[in-house]
């Protein structure tokens, strides 16, 4: 088998030759292992580490090229960020949100948001068909909570799911309109060769949602199950990351119909799992067979 044949045969329940691999990493991590293997390029690093996998991110995923290269810049979505440093290396500290204290409709509609078509997928297909030896796993863009977490801030966030909730829909409505077009957009003009489609929303602490399951049904289930009726419309599969102790929402996440779970994180409450990628076994449970990921207690 090759990557993708491996990859597809776990996804779909049956046993390929070996558990499939995935990886990512900071890119910190990335020069240091080319420093280590002393290898050039992404390609020969994975083809060294056997991995089955290969994302592929839209450009302007997160800052306009003009953005990209500040210290402090303004994402695509209208929050601003700082470069930050720690122990091993730099990263992307949120500290703005544009919509936080702005608690009418009207300062929804106000703000400006992104076209859909600002997002670039024109090199999808290429890169795709230059990887088709393996799971090829496009990515649109974060899920409308995430997303809203850094217009609004996660604290107003939170006091609009429990005190106004007009205000939440609003916003993840909106967020969600412009996400579910570009995810149209990408499979439309630019979805050969894809496998997988990736999201990206993370309702967790390390130890429980930060939310409750009842919220989780209202605010998030729509999206989630809208986005992967799409994709599985468009013969692909959809891969949902969320990071943390998210066993309370796995019934509704398997509702959904989401194929598969990125849990990176590997000390939570009340999950017992390894980084990596598990499989769903539709109403009855969660596979932990490929993606070198063991899920234990779950079905």
């Amino acid at each position: 088998m090759n990557g993708k044949e491996r990859v597809l045969a776990a996804i779909g329940h049956t046993e390929p030759d070996r558990a499939p691999i995935t990886f990512d990493a900071e890119k910190e991590v990335y020069a240091a292992l080319y420093d280590h293997l002393g290898l050039p390029t992404k390609e020969a690093l994975f083809d060294r580490l056997q991995v089955d996998t290969w994302m592929v991110l839209p450009g302007n995923f997160m800052y306009s090229e003009a953005e990209s290269l500040k210290a402090e810049k303004t994402a695509l979505w209208g929050y601003r960020t700082r470069v930050t440093a720690y122990s091993g290396g730099t990263y992307d500290e949120v500290c703005f949100n544009p919509l936080a204290g702005k608690d009418e409709l009207s300062d929804i509609d106000a703000h400006t948001w992104p076209s859909p078509d600002t997002l670039d997928f024109s090199h999808f297909s290429t890169e795709a068909a230059a990887h088709a030896d393996r799971a090829v796993i496009g990515v649109f863009t974060w899920g409308a909570y995430f997303v809203a977490s850094f217009v609004r801030g996660l604290e107003d966030l939170m006091m609009d799911f429990a005190l106004r909730p007009k205000y939440a829909h609003h916003l993840i409505d909106t967020i969600h309109g412009i996400s579910s077009q570009s995810l149209h957009d990408m499979l439309d003009a630019h979805g050969d060769g894809i496998d997988i489609v990736y999201m990206a929303d993370d309702y967790c602490s390390h130890l429980a949602p930060l939310f409750s399951p009842a919220q989780f049904r209202e605010f998030v289930m729509p999206y989630l199950t809208e986005v992967v009726d799409i994709t599985h419309r468009y013969g692909k599969k959809f891969l949902l990351h969320v990071c943390g102790a998210v066993r309370p929402l796995l019934p509704m996440i398997v509702e959904a119909g989401v194929d598969m779970l990125e849990p990176i994180q590997t000390r939570v409450s009340d999950v017992n799992c390894f980084s990596g990628l598990a499989t769903i076994r539709s109403p009855g449970g969660w596979c932990g067979v490929g993606f070198g990921v063991e899920v234990e207690g779950l079905g």
